[in-house]
């Protein structure tokens, strides 16, 4: 039983996966090249040490990534004409996991999931509309 709950976890997981890349692929074209950099150079692995506001439609985040797969230093990434920053409480400290952007009519939204289960609390994940 937990075989086939495995086997059937993981196909779902791949179409997951197949389908994003295919939407990503297709809109691609729509998204700066900035932001295509960005996204295709992961960030998974790297912690989350500071979210800062300095004004309303900018988003700062610093990153350590010594842990993760690119940059293997502490970065901070920028990003302007923030309309909407969501995310659930005490994001900070938390392991990036994954990313989803999506192209709209202003620019994009970027979705990340982050591991906090370091601090005794499941996967949170913070969402920015541009």
């Amino acid at each position: 039983m937990v075989n086939q709950w495995t086997m059937d976890y993981e196909k779902r997981t791949a179409a997951l996966s197949e389908h994003y890349s295919r939407m990503y692929e297709v809109n691609r074209e729509k998204l700066s090249g900035n932001v295509v950099q960005f996204n295709e150079k992961s960030l998974h692995d790297a912690q989350l040490i500071r979210i800062a506001r300095p004004v309303n439609d900018v988003l700062i985040l610093n990153l350590d990534c010594r842990g993760g797969f690119h940059y293997f230093s502490e970065i901070r990434v920028t990003f302007t004409g923030v309309k909407e920053f969501y995310h659930s409480d005490s994001i900070e400290g938390g392991w990036w996991l994954t990313v989803e952007i999506y192209p709209n009519e202003n620019g994009f939204d970027y979705h990340v999931l982050l591991d906090i289960s370091t601090a005794g609390d499941e996967n949170r994940c913070c969402r920015c509309k541009r």
